[in-house]
């Protein structure tokens, strides 16, 4: 089988490109148990991060300043 995005084969897409592409945080429900909210936004830096999910000191300022926008 093939795995295109928008006729492109995967192969021939970036990593970070697919990751943006392909990125999924449900709007529902509002917050996962156990997770603080900085935690929760920082799911959404997934497509951003590094392998692993290594977060930067620019995450942590995108998601405090997200999280100071969105209170």
């Amino acid at each position: 089988g093939r795995v295109l995005l928008d006729g492109v084969e995967r192969a021939e897409i970036d990593r970070r490109a697919w990751s943006r592409a392909v990125a999924y945080l449900p709007q529902t429900p509002a917050l996962v148990e156990g997770l603080r909210v900085s935690e929760q936004i920082m799911l959404g830096r997934a497509p951003f991060q590094r392998w692993l999910g290594e977060e930067t000191p620019q995450d942590v300022k995108v998601v405090e300043r997200m999280a100071e926008r969105f209170g």
